[in-house]
Formats: C-alpha cells, sequence, structure tokens
C-alpha cells in the first residue's frame, strides 16, 4: 500500500515536479521511504529494511532528503542524499521522528516525544549539521494511530512557517476527553488572504 502525502508540500514534491517522496507498506519490510520518479513512472529507495522508515522530505534545495528510521531500536532522524549513494548522517539522538524541513533553508526541526528540536544544516557544497538543541517542550499531538509517528509514519503533523517563527501544532490538552463540538470553517484561504 503506498501512503501518498499531500501534492502542494514542496519538501514532498521537488520544484521541478518531476519527483514525490512517499511511504510504503510492505508486507515484508514494513514502512520504507521511496522517491516516484514522475515522468518514468518509477521508485526509487531511499531505505527499505526490515526496519520502519518514512516521512521523507526533500531539502529545500532538493539535494538532501531527510526521513526516520527505527532501525536502532527507537526512532531517529537521518539525512541522505537525495539523489541516490552517499553518506547516510544521522540527525536526531535519544529519539527522533517527523523531520520537516524550513523552507527558506538554514534548519531542520524534528519531534523526540513532546520535545519539539531543532539543527542548523548547511547542505552546499556538503551536509553539515549542529548538535541538536530544544525549541520547547509539551503535549502535541504525535499523530499516534495516524500517518504520522513511528512505526508506519507518512508524514508530519505540524507545519511551520517558511522564516522558521511560528509553528502549527495539534496540543494534547487531555487525552481522555473528547471533542464536544466540531467548527467548520468555509473559504477560510480568502478570509487569510483578506487579514494579511
Amino acid at each position: 500500500m503506498i501512503a501518498f502525502p499531500s501534492m502542494n508540500d514542496s519538501r514532498l514534491l521537488l520544484a521541478d515536479g518531476r519527483f514525490l517522496a512517499f511511504d510504503e507498506k510492505n508486507g515484508e519490510t514494513r514502512d520504507d521511504a521511496r522517491v516516484l520518479v514522475i515522468d518514468g513512472n518509477e521508485t526509487r529507495t531511499v531505505a527499505a529494511t526490515r526496519f520502519a522508515e518514512g516521512s521523507p522530505k526533500f531539502s529545500p534545495d532538493g539535494r538532501w532528503i531527510a526521513y526516520a528510521s527505527d532501525e536502532s531500536g527507537m526512532p531517529e532522524v537521518y539525512v541522505q542524499p537525495s539523489a541516490g549513494p552517499g553518506p547516510k548522517i544521522q540527525i536526531s539522538s535519544g529519539g527522533g521522528f517527523d523531520p520537516v524541513w524550513r523552507r527558506s533553508g538554514g534548519e531542520l526541526y524534528y519531534r523526540s516525544r513532546n520535545r519539539m528540536m531543532v539543527v542548523s544544516v548547511g547542505t552546499a557544497p556538503v551536509f553539515r549539521a549542529s548538535t541538536p538543541r530544544m525549541l520547547w517542550e509539551a503535549p502535541y499531538s504525535d499523530g499516534v494511530a495516524s500517518s504520522c509517528g513511528m512505526p508506519g509514519v507518512s508524514s508530519s503533523n505540524y507545519d511551520v512557517t517558511a522564516d522558521g517563527q511560528r509553528f502549527l501544532m495539534v496540543r494534547d490538552e487531555d487525552q481522555e476527553t473528547g471533542g464536544k463540538r466540531i467548527v467548520v470553517v468555509l473559504n477560510w484561504a480568502e478570509e487569510l488572504r483578506r487579514r494579511q
């Protein structure tokens, strides 16, 4: 089973529109991180082992791809060249999942339990990453039993603005209490444009 993410996220679909990062469910190798070559209708493997791998995202310049894998016994975030062979670099330590690149470049974010982590990165001419640092700690939803989180990842359940200054997340106020009402907002994109 292939879990295709939203086509409007540039970190999943390269700017030239030729490659799409996605997760594939496989009975033998569990969850695999792959790239679809749209013109050739073929797939390339990012990571496909007996471990769970997923949530692949292209760096803004398209040179690198970040993903999560539980090969160490716990989920961790890795980066490797998007075009093929090259070093696989472990980014997180002590656990990490749901990697998201800052759209304007320079940072890679990921979740580690209730912590939001950030790593300063450089992607050219070679990949460089700082030591991870915590931005904050709070009980935000990690997407358990959905398409997010490890194992069985397909995409992150949070996002960050292009400048890296604001995050949109689902907060777990009380996991025992269900919602009591649903609010449906129509034409929200138009309302957002009007307020800018």
